[in-house]
């Protein structure tokens, strides 16, 4: 994603696991410089405890609360792709 500007600026992962439930989740900052120039228009998009969980009783749950700012922030959409 560095050729387009994007860098990570902080993450952290865990995974949590039991008799009940599987569940893993992510924290992701990102932020772009020349995506908008001009001084003080940084763009941010952070993926805020992106998550999937199973349980024993084999139901599921998913979330991926995303948030985008700064810069040229409504240039941008969140699109989800679900797969495996």
């Amino acid at each position: 994603m560095s050729q387009t500007g994007w860098t990570l600026s902080t993450w952290d992962w865990n995974n949590v696991y039991n008799c009940t439930k599987s569940s893993s989740n992510i924290f992701a900052a990102y932020q772009n410089n020349p995506f908008c120039p001009g001084s003080g228009n940084t763009t941010y998009n952070t993926y805020n405890r992106t998550r999937a969980e199973g349980k024993g009783n084999g139901s599921t749950y998913w979330a991926w609360p995303a948030t985008k700012s700064g810069g040229c922030s409504s240039l941008l959409s969140h699109n989800y792709l679900y797969g495996n």
